[in-house]
């Protein structure tokens, strides 16, 4: 846990991006993945990140797995589904 804490505290990623339609800024996936770059190599640690198509009743979600590791051994992971929305404005 204590690398985890370290690599959270050192993690600077700003909001590099602009969505001109909507006016706001954000990170991206690939912004966030290369802030963690340095942080991960001084702490020994790297990110896996796998995604798969699941279905769950009648619809299609994208499922999400990061898993902070070192060593081969999982230190923390996090799992979360996508989907698109079901009407569309």
């Amino acid at each position: 846990m204590s690398e985890l804490l370290q690599i959270q505290q050192s993690l600077k990623a700003p909001k590099g991006q602009t969505n001109d339609f909507g006016k706001y800024k954000y990170r991206s996936c690939e912004d966030i993945l290369e802030a963690l770059k340095a942080p991960l190599a001084a702490n020994g640690c790297y990110v896996v990140i796998q995604d798969d198509i699941v279905m769950i009743g009648d619809r299609i979600y994208v499922k999400s797995i990061a898993q902070l590791k070192k060593d081969g051994k999982v230190l923390e992971d996090a799992t979360a589904f996508a989907r698109e929305p079901l009407t569309k404005k």
